[in-house]
Parts: structure tokens; sequence; C-alpha cells
């Protein structure tokens, strides 16, 4: 069989503790998501390609992010 390798992680809101998004500019062609999680010194980092949703992944992480 041939095929891509996908894996798919569970986070729980609680266990992340920071965020950031970064773009390649105006044309969202790119961006990457880091996600730091509580006793993990090192962010997990994902590289979301076009039209990945890249900005409403963020908004929905904000919104059920703890206070």
């Amino acid at each position: 069989m041939t095929g891509k390798k996908t894996e798919y992680r569970s986070i729980p809101y609680r266990a992340i503790t920071m965020f950031s998004l970064e773009t390649a500019g105006h044309f969202d062609l790119e961006a990457e998501l880091r996600i730091w999680l509580s006793g993990q010194a090192a962010p997990i980092e994902l590289h979301l390609g076009r039209n990945s949703g890249a900005q409403q992944i963020v908004a929905l992480m904000a919104q059920h992010a703890p206070k």
C-alpha cells in the first residue's frame, strides 16, 4: 500500500499554556502553528498549508482556552 501518513493528536485545552501563529503574509499561503503544553519545554509545531483555516483554528483555541 502506498499513501501519506497522517498523525492525529488529542490535546486537552487545559494542557495548553500558550500558542502562536506565524503566517507568510497577506496571502495566507502557509502558516506555522506552535502550541506549548504544560510540562513540555518545546512546543508542538504544525506546518499548515494553503486554505488550512489557520485563523479559524487559532480563534477556536482562543475561545476555549482556560481563563
